[in-house]
């Protein structure tokens, strides 16, 4: 067969829109090992799950793990990445061999079998990339391919348009749907004479402009409740431009720049991800940049409220993080997706340290650990009647906030949140004088019988308890002091990694990762109850 043209390859960085885990900062591993284990039948799809030991013919139904997402990224060819990147490196052609040989065992299987990760919308949109580095790779080699292979790998690639574009994959409007929609352009572009071109590129354009729009609101705030996936998706979009596949997408670009100013207003003043939502804990320093919004001077602190349902209190970008202060509050419920039962929740930051802690996600393993990070008692809001809050759509209200306002140096932030499935509305005040208090003043109005409820606060998981008594609960981490005082008089409540009778006092810092923090928390019945928390430096050295 002709070799293609230069202009229809599909390049490893095309292909791979994310830097697989062994290419990542703290990494001991290079890729040629990695894609050596690989050959020796070694797959780790990344540091949270051991190695699976395979051999072809595969089952394309295994789970070893227990682990949705694991299968989805079977399906999805995670395997071939350390092949596609070791490619690039050597250009080896036993590499193409191995893709095409997947492939094939993965047609073969499905002969006769089927699973829900099969033509999972994800799993085929990340596929079809790796699908259409293969094909170009392969016919850019002197020999090009056989008939039989050519056949093969242009049938497959068609069955993989065709499943989109007629709706037997659902396209969603989630992140989900970026990655079909990329797959689909690899396709269109590495392949040609595939059937129905002109009508997928028109498919492909008037989708992604759907897709983006349900991503984003007004503002261009990504509304799937985690400032993680507002990163996740703009980086995904700067790859998507930086591809040079999506000239014919102006919106990309519109869209891209708009939401990137609001990146500042999702990390704490150290920069790294208010872990509201699923948004996962990391060390990762997430690059902001500077726009009107946040130019202050050093030290001045401002606020941002979004119509979606995030207030972000913060110091200037260019103050030192040990000098900043940071609160972001979650008021906002749109849909079920990536949102936690938190309503109302908080994190605050102070003197480089973030001090009252959300749960975090450690992944989407389904379990004990996954239902507990997600329920309402592992946030920093109420719980009512030991119940966690709806994130069902039906129950959603937009957004909760109801003002915010600076008077004298103070971040006032009113708002109210109805749970209509607990018969219940939940009233609360934050007032923030930044480096000294935090004021909570909560209230729960409920339209049947009061019941007991308990305000909890979530200390970071370093944090050591230093006394606890009339004059208060205080906790120390490192030099800072935090200092919890309230008119609660209905009993109070301190658990550190507890299992029974329910899991309290836990925090994830990384995925698939948890650890014991303390949780603190007063109980209180529909009387409103206001808690103090001081903060301040102790002066102690490190």
């Amino acid at each position: 067969m002709k070799p293609v043209l230069e202009d229809r390859l599909i390049t490893a960085g095309q292909a791979l829109h994310y830097r697989p885990w062994f290419t990542r900062s703290g990494s001991t591993l290079d890729t040629k090992t990695v894609a050596d284990d690989i050959y020796k039948g070694d797959f780790r799809l990344n540091n949270s799950v051991p190695n699976w030991k395979f051999q072809l013919p595969l089952d394309w139904a295994d789970d070893p793990f227990r682990d949705g997402n694991w299968q989805m990224s079977l399906h999805a060819f995670y395997m071939l990445d350390p092949i596609i990147m070791q490619h690039k490196a050597d250009n080896n052609p036993k590499h193409l061999e191995f893709g095409l040989l997947l492939f094939k065992d993965w047609v073969h299987w499905h002969k006769d079998n089927n699973t829900i990760w099969s033509w999972y919308n994800m799993s085929v949109g990340i596929r079809s990339a790796k699908l259409s580095w293969l094909y170009s790779m392969l016919c850019q080699r002197d020999e090009g391919l056989s008939k039989e292979d050519d056949d093969f790998l242009i049938t497959l690639c068609q069955q993989h348009v065709d499943r989109v574009i007629n709706g037997d994959v659902e396209l969603r409007m989630t992140n989900h749907g970026l990655f079909q929609i990329h797959g689909l352009i690899t396709l269109l572009h590495a392949v040609p004479g595939l059937r129905n071109t002109e009508q997928a590129y028109n498919f492909a354009r008037d989708n992604l402009n759907c897709i983006l729009e349900a991503q984003f609101d007004h503002d261009r705030i990504h509304k799937e409740h985690s400032p993680g996936y507002h990163d996740f998706v703009i980086k995904l979009i700067r790859f998507f431009i930086e591809s040079g596949l999506y000239e014919r997408f102006e919106k990309l670009q519109e869209i891209y720049a708009q939401a990137l100013e609001h990146q500042f207003w999702l990390v704490d003043p150290s920069a790294r991800h208010w872990c509201i939502g699923d948004t996962g804990a990391t060390k990762e320093i997430i690059s902001t940049q500077a726009t009107k919004l946040n130019a202050k001077p050093v030290g001045v602190i401002a606020m941002k409220n979004f119509d979606f349902g995030y207030v972000s209190i913060k110091s200037a970008k260019e103050t030192p993080p040990e000098n900043g202060s940071g609160m972001f509050i979650m008021g906002a419920f749109h849909s079920e997706i990536h949102k936690h039962l938190d309503d109302l929740t908080f994190e605050w930051f102070e003197f480089g340290k973030r001090l009252i802690i959300d749960s975090a996600s450690n992944g989407y393993k389904q379990g004990p650990e996954r239902r507990y990070l997600l329920s309402t008692r592992a946030h920093n809001t109420v719980e009512i009647d030991g119940q966690s809050y709806s994130r069902r759509k039906e129950h959603a209200y937009g957004s909760a906030i109801e003002s915010a306002n600076e008077v004298n140096g103070v971040f006032i932030v009113e708002a109210k949140a109805p749970h209509t499935y607990l018969n219940a509305v939940h009233s609360r005040r934050f007032e923030l004088h930044p480096g000294k208090e935090l004021i909570i003043r909560d209230k729960i109005t409920f339209s049947d019988e009061p019941r007991n409820s308990v305000q909890w606060f979530h200390i970071h998981p370093d944090a050591k308890l230093l006394s606890d008594d009339d004059d208060g609960t205080v906790f120390e981490l490192d030099d800072v002091e935090l200092t919890f005082q309230t008119d609660a008089n209905m009993g109070k409540i301190i658990k550190n990694g507890a299992t029974t009778p329910d899991m309290q006092g836990w925090y994830s810092p990384g995925l698939r990762k948890i650890v014991p923090n303390y949780a603190l928390g007063f109980r209180m019945l529909e009387i409103p109850i206001t808690t103090r928390i001081l903060v301040r430096k102790t002066n102690k050295a490190d």
